[in-house]
């Protein structure tokens, strides 16, 4: 119907899904400031950086291309649309990932400069965590010791941009309603597995 193949509808759905998960991932970033009690932060320790701005701006940009070329083939059937649409949902994914480090990721990280863990540290390889809006699905090396966390993108990831870091424990103030999540020095909020996320003190939680 109207011209657009099965395979056409499916690649419609996956972007659709994408974008959502980019809202949802917003108002969880914004939800995620909130104190125990149910307050927001005060607006000085949810600041949205110019770079994260120039983020979200190319994404809407590009789902008003996206957009553009699917009227565009459901109106003309155009060969030359439907090359374009295939050229722009494949070119995407790394143009998308990479933004999402150079102006998401390495902002958060690049504070944490990386540290040699310690010998009796834990290692586990292809891990998920998320910081701030950033989800990193079973694609981080993480090693946990006594003073750090230590975060490794997949090789992949690294030559797309993706910095490595260590977050020491003592930056990390636990959410009193996950035992997975912290706030980090007041700037985002990371989530990972328990298996080291629980090497939190307890004594640094939140009142």
């Amino acid at each position: 119907m109207f011209g657009i193949s099965r395979a056409h509808l499916k690649l419609l759905k996956r972007r659709f899904y994408h974008f959502r998960w980019i809202l949802i991932s917003v108002r969880e970033q914004a939800c995620s400031v909130k104190l125990a009690t149910g307050r927001i932060r005060p607006s000085e320790e949810f600041t949205v950086t110019r770079k994260a701005l120039y983020f979200w701006l190319f994404v809407f940009v590009e789902a008003a291309v996206f957009a553009g070329l699917l009227i565009w083939i459901i109106e003309t059937n155009s060969p030359v649309a439907v090359t374009l649409l295939i050229i722009d949902a494949i070119a995407m994914i790394p143009i998308m990932a990479w933004l999402a480090f150079c102006l998401l990721w390495n902002p958060m990280v690049d504070v944490y400069l990386p540290q040699k863990p310690n010998p009796n540290s834990v290692h586990r390889s292809y891990q998920s965590f998320s910081l701030g809006v950033v989800n990193m699905g079973l694609s981080i090396h993480a090693a946990a010791d006594s003073e750090h966390l230590h975060l490794r993108p997949i090789k992949l990831w690294r030559l797309l941009g993706a910095h490595s870091c260590s977050i020491p424990w003592a930056s990390m103030d636990p959410m009193h309603n996950s035992k997975t999540a912290a706030r980090v020095d007041g700037r985002f909020v990371i989530r990972g597995p328990l298996w080291c996320m629980q090497l939190m003190s307890p004594e640094e939680s939140s009142d």
